[in-house]
């Protein structure tokens, strides 16, 4: 199996309009999956343009790079997922973290700053394990996660996760 395409928009909006993915100008990305077997891979290649923000360090482009490999152990059942994001922009809060756990802890304890989660460079690593009960519309989710976030040279926040959830999708 081979899917690729293309997706993009671009909204013409100003500062105190309705807008879309937190006001970003424009995005882009090219998406393909690749299955053979047992084994399936996807990747995402994205770029943007944040629109204007209320602080000008959350402006400017932006591009990110998502790879993810996975392999079924029992067909349509058991299924190992890994994946690897890297996102970057030039300005000092251009792009934020994807997990909102980070967040969160960093919200719950007032010792611990990392910027709203956003910054300049962010690397992360995935490896989780998906019971499937129900094909994709009931599956168990499990794994942990490494990610890192820096901005202007200095790290923001190095940590790990751990994660299960049951997913629902009808």
């Amino acid at each position: 199996t081979t899917d690729i395409w293309v997706s993009d928009y671009f909204q013409d909006a100003v500062l105190g309009d309705v807008r879309l993915a937190k006001g970003n100008e424009w995005a882009g990305s090219l998406v393909s999956r690749w299955g053979n077997n047992d084994w399936d891979f996807h990747s995402t290649l994205a770029f943007g343009k944040n629109g204007r923000q209320t602080d000008s360090d959350r402006e400017g482009h932006f591009w990110g790079l998502v790879l993810q490999p996975m392999y079924w152990l029992h067909t349509d059942k058991q299924r190992i997922v890994a994946r690897y994001q890297f996102q970057t922009s030039k300005q000092p809060e251009g792009i934020r973290l994807n997990s909102r756990y980070a967040r969160l802890g960093a919200a719950q304890d007032v010792t611990i700053d990392i910027n709203s989660g956003r910054g300049d460079s962010h690397h992360s690593l995935y490896l989780g394990y998906n019971y499937h009960i129900f094909g994709d519309h009931l599956k168990i989710i499990s794994g942990f996660e490494w990610e890192s976030l820096k901005s202007n040279g200095e790290t923001l926040f190095k940590g790990w996760s751990l994660g299960s959830s049951l997913r629902i999708f009808l």
